[in-house]
This record gives C-alpha cells, structure tokens and sequence, in this order.
C-alpha cells in the first residue's frame, strides 16, 4: 500500500548570517540550505536582502547577511532545517513561519535602510555624537 500524500504548506524561512563570515562561507549555508529544501520540499522563492543592520546587537554584533527562502514543506523537513541552522555558529538567527492561504508568489525586497535615530547625529544608531580621541596636552585628560 502506497504512503499517503505528506500535507505540505508555505513558510517563509529567514536566515541572518554573521556579516563578518567571508563571502565563500556564505555562500555554502545558502546552497546548503537550498539543497536540503530541494530534498524534501519545494522553494518557491529566494530574495538575498544584503547586509543590513540589526535592530539590536546579535552577540556583539551590529549587522547580519539576510536572506529569505520561501518554500513549500511538510514538517519533517522543517525540523531538519531547524536542526542544521541551529548548530551552525554563523548563523545568527533564523525564523519560519506559516504563510496564510493567498500569500504573495514572490518573495518580498527588503526596504531601503531606515533612516538615523534622532538625536543619532552620526548615523551609527548610539544616539553619542562621535568624540575625538583625546591627544597629549589636552587640560581636561582623564
């Protein structure tokens, strides 16, 4: 007797890679990842979004490569992606999520970058303008 048909549904999975990982590396986790969804699943689409910066600091780490995978899975192989991100120290972070019925074919482009935090005046998201270093001879040396 014939398995009956495994249920399947789309997922977005966003992957943040360390910005710091070289280019070579990158690149594996990606591939690997697509691999593993061609294995069990179908990817409906692949949007690479680039280096941005973080929201908040990711273990001493400003900025992370993100990249979004939209595919179509059943569960076993959701947990063999869980599993492979999970133990692979440069991956920073990563999120599946179910997608409603009607969801857009396409994956969606990230937006431009916001712009800086007021009161940022140096745009690096500290909210402390940018202090020269201190030189031998100023009065106020600590």
């Amino acid at each position: 007797m014939a398995d009956p048909p495994r249920k399947t549904s789309a997922y977005d999975l966003m992957v943040l890679i360390d910005a710091d990982v070289p280019e070579d590396r990158r690149a594996a986790i990606v591939a690997e990842i697509k691999r593993q969804i061609d294995s069990g699943g179908r990817l409906t689409g692949d949007a690479e979004w680039g280096v941005r910066k973080l929201a908040f600091e990711i273990g001493h780490r400003p900025e992370a490569y993100y990249h979004l995978f939209q595919l179509e899975a059943g569960s076993d192989l959701l947990d063999q992606l869980r599993h492979m991100l999970a133990i692979d120290d440069a991956v920073l972070r990563h999120r599946i999520i179910r997608l409603p019925k009607g969801a857009p074919e396409t994956a969606p482009q990230p937006g431009p970058p916001p712009p800086p935090r007021r009161g940022d005046s140096d745009g690096d998201g500290d909210d402390e303008p940018q202090r020269r270093p201190r030189r031998q001879g100023d009065r106020h040396a600590a």
